[in-house]
């Protein structure tokens, strides 16, 4: 019990550090906001891409592990070297080249989601949502409030627990915006309904005003 209990703890420590260091970067959505507008709240993406990233490299490693242990060896003919003719020359394949091979995609894909962890931001102000993604090459796609009809949040099991969940804006108009699993995505839609019941009084009281002033 004190072993799962350990462990849970030792995972929480990691979501949170992961998360410290992607709040610490420069956000680039509050570069963007414009002098009208107020930022009310940046979402991120949650940990558990990085941990995606991780588990892939972990279980690339240990196929090419097997790879050279089992399938290596019966290519080889009893341990003999395994040697490849290509182009008229010859190559000694070392007994850890899947190791390898495949660590290097490993390492590729988790480079890939932690990157994607710590430039992607959802911002949102009191006219628009912000998502920005790319860490060099910079993406942004923006959708004013009043067009957001709804939103679909996809938690599933893990996510529930982790507070992570993926996000489907339905926009009026022009494509549905998605976002990947995000941290506590609960709060974000929260702040995003309450922004949207202003903009409707507003536009409630800005329509009586104009009826009033028509009579």
């Amino acid at each position: 019990m004190s072993i799962c209990k350990s462990y849970k703890n030792l995972c929480f420590l990691c979501i949170h550090f992961w998360d410290k260091l992607a709040s610490v970067m420069i956000s680039f959505v509050k570069k963007i906001v414009r002098s009208d507008e107020k930022l009310y709240y940046v979402a991120r993406l949650h940990v558990i891409h990085v941990i995606q990233g991780a588990l892939w490299f972990l279980l690339l490693f240990l196929a090419g592990r097997y790879l050279d242990q089992y399938l290596f060896s019966l290519l080889s003919h009893k341990n003999h070297p395994v040697v490849i003719d290509l182009l008229f020359t010859r190559f000694v394949l070392p007994p850890y080249t899947f190791t390898l091979f495949l660590s290097l995609i490993g390492i590729i894909v988790l480079l890939t989601l932690t990157f994607k962890y710590l430039s992607t931001e959802v911002g949102l102000t009191n006219q628009r949502i912000i998502y920005k993604t790319g860490l060099i090459m910079v993406d942004v796609d923006e959708v004013d409030i009043e067009e957001v009809r709804g939103e679909d949040i996809d938690h599933g099991i893990l996510g529930s627990i982790l507070n992570y969940a993926r996000i489907r804006l339905d926009c009026r108009f022009i494509d549905d915006m998605m976002f990947p699993a995000i941290s506590q995505p609960y709060k974000f839609v929260e702040k995003l309904n309450k922004l949207r019941e202003r903009l409707d009084e507003k536009r409630q009281i800005k329509t009586r005003d104009e009826e009033t002033i028509g009579l």
